[in-house]
């Protein structure tokens, strides 16, 4: 920002000069011996980080036991492991997936990332939703009261 009101200057400056060179310079002469370096482009603000409006349900030990939920919003507790995740979060697993370990958690994940929605059920009944649990388990973690 600052080279390209340093280039107008210079080329309103040398515009003014014009009538007291024997060559008449006009503007467009003069905006031409600005070198191109001063007009770079604005580096580009960053993205702004996705609102996060989670509810969780946790079942530990699988559906027919007691369950445990939170909401995870931002500002607070776990935003910061939700937009780490973010992808985990809003993409489903694709391709082919191994067996699953029988593991007994269970969770429901339902909310929005950014302008995503998210309606997500992880359990361990195949290799990729294993992964999955295992990536997230910030996320899957109740915050401490």
């Amino acid at each position: 920002m600052l080279a390209i009101a340093v280039a107008v200057v210079c080329a309103l400056a040398l515009s003014a000069m014009a009538g007291q060179l024997p060559h008449r310079a006009g503007l467009t002469e003069a905006a031409a011996a600005v070198p191109a370096a001063a007009a770079s482009p604005a580096t580009p603000a960053p993205a702004p980080l996705p609102d996060v409006d989670l509810r969780i349900t946790l079942w530990p030990k699988g559906p027919g036991s007691a369950s445990r939920s939170w909401r995870i919003t931002c500002p607070g507790a776990g935003c910061a492991a939700a937009r780490a995740h973010s992808r985990d979060l809003i993409t489903e697993p694709t391709g082919t997936c191994g067996p699953g370990n029988n593991g007994a958690g269970e969770a429901l994940i339902i909310g929005r990332m950014g302008r995503h929605l998210v309606d997500d059920w992880l359990d361990h009944r195949d290799g990729c939703n294993v992964a999955r649990w295992h990536r997230l388990q910030r996320v899957l973690r109740p915050p401490v009261r």
